[in-house]
């Protein structure tokens, strides 16, 4: 009999918010935002489901909360099905990263997109609209079930971090959502689902989901829609926000923080504000080298890629799985990280077209209104942060020091970043790419 995983899926893992004032730690937060407008034909109207009873608030708009159906646990999920799933998942990350590898400093999450894009495939009817997403994301032909899944449970986190995935979709007042649909979100990908004025008031119901963002994102993306993004003609908005806080599982020391040299894709050499006194495990190779390094209280970890030859290193998710392999069987290392910040935002017309999708396809929605009127995807953008740097809590410390005699102890290697490269969160059970990004020059970007 094959390896088993126990892995459930279908839980939620939420933890309290960490609000110590002094500390800062390791954070990621990424959004994105799907807006459907009504296609230019009127089709007939059908009469919509009677609304399920709402309660106004005190804004003046309603908000409806779909309620998760009852659905089997995945439970104990054999190795070789969880990872295929995984491989599946990952391949479509780095189809999404094609779109992205051009620019010096980058990040994105594919976990955010594909999270997304979900409550498009769900709203899709058989036939050629969900067979290009089916394509796209790389779901099964006959079994989809696991990869969606996977996206609401797959990264574990406790009291010590904070990993929360959140989902919503906003429908007109006028519309009702297919009842189908609901079931297939609720089962699958649990999501908030309101009713809100967007023909009334487009810039408050704008304002209202910027709001909704920034509180899930805990305010570091406060405004994921700008401009007059939300029309009088918009039917729906649909909406993912990830959000991660998490300490070092071994900090770096804030007082050894100091300007070293890096030298950027360019060939010029900068003094880029480097940590250490942190460890981490460690590979090292002659084309590249790879370094995982581990949070308190989650599964997930942050790996660093460092090619030696950065223009010739192919980055794609084989070389994934060779770098993933090989740090299963990796070493105790000093890591020298540059300390960084980074945020991207992004409107995601080229990049879904990587995955052979246009966004004004009315075939991607079918399902998605019980009137069966016609929409279309009109604006699709995706925004991440990330922020990476010491843990800054006071600490006091004492050293030691204790003679062994006729041994000696040497210390562990220098895993050091000087030169460009690629970052990852990845939850180390699986191996499942929640976000990925290049620093090809630091100084460039915040930190």
């Amino acid at each position: 009999m094959g390896q088993r995983f126990s892995l459930s899926l279908n839980k939620r893992h939420r933890s309290p918010i960490l609000r110590s004032g002094n500390t800062a730690a390791p954070l990621f937060v990424v959004s994105l935002a799907l807006l459907a407008c009504q296609d230019g034909e009127r089709p007939r109207r059908v009469a919509p489901p009677a609304p399920a009873k709402v309660a106004p608030e005190d804004d003046g708009f309603h908000k409806l909360r779909s309620k998760p159906e009852a659905s089997k646990p995945v439970g104990e999920v054999p190795a070789a099905v969880l990872a295929a799933a995984v491989e599946r998942s990952n391949a479509a990350s780095f189809s999404l990263w094609r779109a992205f590898a051009e620019q010096a400093n980058f990040v994105v999450s594919p976990y955010s997109i594909r999270s997304a894009l979900a409550l498009v495939y769900l709203a899709s009817l058989p036939g050629n609209g969900r067979s290009s997403l089916r394509t796209g994301l790389r779901y099964p032909e006959n079994n989809d079930d696991l990869d969606i899944r996977l996206l609401d449970g797959a990264v574990q986190a406790s009291a010590e971090a904070r990993f929360e995935s959140a989902n919503a979709v906003w429908v007109t007042r006028k519309d009702a959502l297919s009842p189908t649909y609901l079931y297939a979100v609720s089962r699958f990908l649990p999501a908030e689902v309101h009713s809100i004025g967007f023909a009334a008031d487009p810039g408050r119901a704008q304002g209202v989901i910027n709001a909704w963002v920034s509180d899930r994102t805990r305010g570091k993306i406060p405004q994921i829609l700008e401009g007059n993004a939300i029309k009088n003609t918009t039917r729906t908005v649909l909406v993912n926000a990830v959000y991660f806080f998490g300490k070092w599982s071994s900090p770096f020391d804030p007082k050894l923080t100091a300007p070293k040299p890096f030298r950027t894709s360019q060939g010029a050499t900068v003094q880029a504000n480097t940590m250490v006194g942190a460890t981490c495990l460690a590979v090292f190779g002659d084309v590249y080298r790879a370094a995982i390094a581990a949070y308190l209280g989650t599964s997930l970890g942050f790996v660093v890629i460092v090619p030696e030859r950065w223009r010739e290193f192919r980055w794609d998710a084989a070389a994934f799985r060779r770098v993933w392999g090989a740090l299963s069987g990796s070493d105790e290392a000093a890591l020298e990280l540059p300390k960084f910040s980074l945020r991207s935002r992004e409107k995601l017309v080229r990049v879904l077209r990587e995955l052979d999708l246009e966004l004004r396809d009315p075939r991607l929605l079918q399902g998605l209104l019980a009137s069966n009127e016609k929409t279309f995807i009109d604006v699709a953008v995706h925004e991440a942060f990330i922020r990476v740097d010491e843990t800054s809590t006071e600490a006091a410390a004492a050293t030691a020091i204790t003679e062994v005699p006729e041994m000696e102890i040497e210390p562990p290697p220098v895993f050091r970043v000087d030169r460009p490269f690629y970052f990852l969160l990845v939850e180390r059970r699986t191996g499942l790419i929640v976000l990925m990004g290049q620093m090809t020059n630091p100084t460039a970007a915040g930190g």
